[in-house]
C-alpha cells in the first residue's frame, strides 16, 4: 500500500494533468464504478481464512496479477510514463510470495478429499468476480485511457490467464480433483467486448467521472 500511496503523490507533483488523484479514493466511493470495485476488494478480508486465500493467494495474485503489474506497466511505458513500471514491477516480486502462500494452502487442503467440493465452489465464484473487476479495469485502461496502445487485451489474457493460470497451474491440480473454473468459456466470451461496453457506458457518464483522458485522434478511427 505504500508503493501505491507514494506514487500516487508522485502523480499529484509531477504528472502534467493529476486532476482526480487527489480525491480519489473519496470520489471511488461515489462513483458507479466504485460498486464494481467493492465486489472486487471486499472478499479480500471476508469470509474464513481459506475462502480469503483462495480468492488472493490463488485466484487474484496467480491468475490476474500479471496483466495488472506486468502487462499494463508495458502501456504506461510506450506513452512516457517510467514511474508506473518501477512500482508495479517491484509490486510484482511481492506478489510471487503471495502466489506461494496461497499454492501452499490450497495443496494443505487438497490433502483432504472432503474438502475438493468447497475449493472448488470457492475457485468458481472468485474466479467470475475477479474477472469482472479486473478484466474490466485493465481492458479499459489499456484500449481506451492510453495512446499509445502495444496490445489487444484479449492478447494479454489469453497469455495470462488461459495459458498460464489455466494451462499450466490448474492443469497441475487436476490429479488432485480440482477443475479449472467451468465457466471459463464465458469469461472468454466476455474478454471480447465486456470493456468496450463499459468503456462507452463511462464515457455516457462523463460527468460523474473523476479523471481525464486524452482525446480521440484520426489514428484511434483507423
Amino acid at each position: 500500500a505504500q508503493l501505491e500511496i507514494n506514487l500516487r503523490k508522485y502523480y499529484l507533483k509531477n504528472y502534467h494533468d493529476p486532476a482526480g488523484f487527489d480525491i480519489g479514493q473519496i470520489a471511488l466511493g461515489n462513483h458507479p464504478i466504485g460498486t464494481l470495485a467493492r465486489a472486487s476488494f471486499q472478499p479480500f478480508n471476508t469470509g474464513d481464512p481459506i475462502e480469503v486465500a483462495m480468492c488472493l493467494g490463488v485466484v487474484l495474485e496467480t491468475a490476474y496479477t500479471n496483466p495488472l503489474v506486468v502487462a499494463l506497466p508495458q502501456v504506461a511505458m510506450v506513452n512516457g510514463d517510467h514511474a508506473m513500471p518501477t512500482t508495479f514491477l517491484s509490486i510484482q516480486s511481492d506478489e510471487s510470495r503471495h502466489m506461494a502462500n496461497g499454492y501452499a494452502t490450497l495443496m494443505a487442503c487438497l490433502e483432504s478429499t472432503e474438502n475438493v467440493p468447497f475449493l472448488q465452489e470457492s475457485l468458481e465464484r472468485h474466479f467470475w468476480h475477479q474477472h469482472m473487476s479486473m478484466d474490466t479495469l485493465v481492458g479499459v485502461v489499456s484500449e481506451y485511457y492510453a495512446v499509445n496502445r502495444p496490445w489487444a487485451y484479449k492478447d494479454v489474457w489469453e497469455e495470462w490467464v488461459v495459458d498460464d493460470f489455466v494451462g499450466s497451474y490448474m492443469n497441475r491440480l487436476a490429479p488432485y480433483g480440482l477443475k479449472p473454473p467451468e465457466r471459463l468459456p464465458d469469461v472468454a466470451r466476455f474478454v471480447e467486448d465486456m470493456h468496450h461496453s463499459v468503456a462507452i457506458a463511462l464515457a455516457a457518464i462523463w460527468p460523474l467521472n473523476f479523471w481525464r483522458i486524452d482525446p480521440m485522434g484520426p489514428a484511434d478511427y483507423e
